[in-house]
């Protein structure tokens, strides 16, 4: 039975629906893909300008040991044109113990996988040769396979010959002062910060006994107003006699006479009194006795001629000795004023090694910034505050159709070890979420942990982070949440609600369990809170305790209908409150989001 005209055609319209159909995906899908790859193209120009424009030296090399890409700063150093090192061994550009082991320390690279901190030399085009500080780590393909190395050199040569040149007149300094047979010590604060070996033999005290030893308590009792009096007007600058003599209290308590020559200079940067004595006792016992011969032979004139000669000689062999000491006081003065310049030249070293660390700070701010579109989507507020000039913690958000995703992560370590992790670990959820274009949770974790895993499977290293991941759907009102570690809170009608984690980081670990999702049906006036444990861990208050989880959720619970921005003032002064004059332990984020 032949079918009807009407159903060919019905079949006919249905064909060219679906090929309509599938030529829409298809350049949807085209259209996706291009987008991805223009954003990806973007934050690869942004990373090669700021590696390129680093005023730190870097370099890539091969498998092979062959400079692969070296940037401007590293050829500025150097003395090289970019034609002249690229496709060249690296290990020719290194002198000294480089050198000589430059397989065995290859080999240390693709064992460990990284290098730290390692010191070296390197040669300019002119033959000169620089110290410098080596960090390295490898980089794998998507199958692990290393295919690089990065390299960052820190050039130190300035605090190197800083280094040397403070020490060589640190020993200067001591051959003078061990050497010296008159008692030199420095008085600060009353204290004796400083005392010489030649000071043992007229105090009867002990170096050990010295140190920070009370100056009042060797001053006999009737001199002791006095020269205290002078102490504190020398230590004003004011006008006061440069020698003197006065009655000082061996440690057996016998009393002697000694002169002081008493000179004003820095100590630690802070003011202080060179001291120079003179055990002056059996002169005055001679003054003495000669006093009571001459009311003896006061008769005999030539007699009272001779006994005046005998001690303006001695008057005048003790005048010159001073006169010594003097001299050798302004030479020990120049020592100091000399160790005080080579301490400047230390200080500058360190400064030009900080303005590094601060352009690392611009590069991972840099790198955060592109993860951080939260602006104009959700009222929220991020609370972060590194402990030193790079952070270990980062923060994430990615904006799909109906999905956003936010996450709060700790990596191990803080400072530059933890900075190099958090730009891992934003690089690594970045291809999980974009090029894998997963959504949930606890799926982004375990793909995560697994390709953390991977850049650390030479050494089976146990660095990674904690992180808390939270997907909300704004078309089905629904929070999916997993977390590594990491809780997260919920505030909504004055009630709050804690998403507990699995407890396993991301990375290697003893015993690995899965991630699990949780999931929330959402309102549309709750709060979301995602954070690092640095706030909660802060030693502070009257009694120097932890700050502690109970007390952070009693915080949010109180302020959570504050306005977002003044949320986080709220936050930045329960902080430093608690905190006071406490160190900050751990870096810091805080992430509060309205799911409107």
């Amino acid at each position: 039975m032949r079918s009807p005209f009407w159903m060919w055609i019905i079949l006919a319209l249905l064909v060219i629906a679906l090929l309509v159909m599938f030529v829409l995906l298809y350049r949807t899908k085209l259209n996706n893909l291009y987008l991805i790859r223009k954003s990806q193209v973007q934050d690869d120009d942004l990373f090669r300008k700021l590696y390129n424009k680093s005023p730190i030296m870097m370099h890539s090399i091969d498998m092979d040991g062959n400079l692969v890409y070296v940037n401007d700063y590293w050829l500025k150093m150097l003395g090289y044109d970019r034609s002249e090192v690229i496709g060249r061994k690296s290990e020719y550009f290194f002198t000294g113990e480089i050198k000589e082991n430059y397989k065995k320390i290859f080999r240390q690279l693709l064992d460990d996988g990284k290098i730290r901190d390692f010191q070296a030399r390197m040669k300019k085009q002119s033959g000169e040769e620089i110290e410098v500080l080596l960090t390295a780590e490898l980089a794998h393909d998507q199958r692990g396979v290393p295919t690089h190395a990065y390299t960052i050199l820190m050039d130190i040569s300035e605090r190197v010959r800083a280094e040397k040149l403070l020490l060589e007149g640190k020993h200067k300094l001591n051959s003078i002062l061990n050497n010296a047979v008159e008692a030199i010590f420095v008085l600060q604060d009353f204290r004796i910060q400083y005392a010489n070996p030649a000071t043992v033999d007229i105090l009867g005290y002990t170096l050990e006994d010295l140190e920070q030893f009370p100056f009042q308590k060797i001053l006999f009792d009737d001199d002791k107003e006095w020269i205290l009096n002078n102490y504190e007007r020398r230590m004003r600058q004011e006008d006061v006699p440069q020698k003197y003599s006065f009655r000082v209290k061996r440690k057996d308590e016998t009393v002697i006479w000694i002169e002081i020559n008493a000179v004003y200079l820095k100590w630690d940067e802070k003011p202080a009194i060179l001291v120079f004595l003179v055990d002056i006792t059996e002169r005055k016992t001679q003054e003495e006795q000669l006093r009571e011969q001459a009311e003896e032979l006061k008769k005999t004139n030539e007699q009272q001629a001779e006994m005046n000669k005998k001690l303006q000689d001695k008057n005048k062999a003790l005048d010159e000795h001073q006169v010594e000491l003097q001299e050798y006081a302004d030479e020990l003065k120049a020592v100091l004023e000399e160790v005080a310049i080579k301490n400047e030249r230390i200080e500058r070293a360190h400064r030009d090694m900080m303005d590094s660390i601060e352009y690392a700070k611009l590069i991972q701010e840099a790198i955060l910034q592109t993860s951080y579109e939260l602006e104009g989507v959700f009222d929220h507020f991020v609370f972060y505050k590194p402990k030193d000039i790079v952070s270990g913690d980062f923060f994430f958000f990615k904006k799909f159709k109906d999905v956003y995703l936010f996450a709060v992560a700790d990596c191990t370590g803080h400072g530059v070890p933890g900075g190099f992790l958090t730009m891992l670990g934003i690089n690594l959820l970045q291809e999980v979420v974009t090029k894998n274009n997963v959504k949930e949770p606890d799926v982004v974790l375990e793909i995560l942990r697994e390709k953390v895993k991977h850049v650390f499977k030479h050494s089976r290293h146990h660095d990674g982070m904690d992180i808390a991941l939270a997907a909300y759907d704004r078309k089905e009102f629904t929070l999916h949440y997993a977390g590594a570690n990491m809780n997260a809170i919920i505030i909504d009608n004055n009630e709050e609600t804690i998403l507990k984690p699995v407890h396993n980081p991301i990375g290697y670990y003893v015993q690995e369990n899965q991630f699990e999702k949780q999931c929330i049906q959402i309102s549309g006036s709750e709060t979301l809170y995602l954070y690092s444990d640095g706030f909660k861990d802060q030693f502070g208050g009257e009694k120097g305790r932890k700050y502690q989880f109970r007390r952070f959720k009693e915080f949010l619970l109180a302020n959570y209908k504050a306005p977002m921005s003044t949320q986080k003032e709220l936050i930045d002064q329960e902080y430093k409150q608690w905190k006071g004059s406490q160190p900050q332990l751990d870096d810091i984020t805080v992430m509060g989001v309205k799911l409107n």
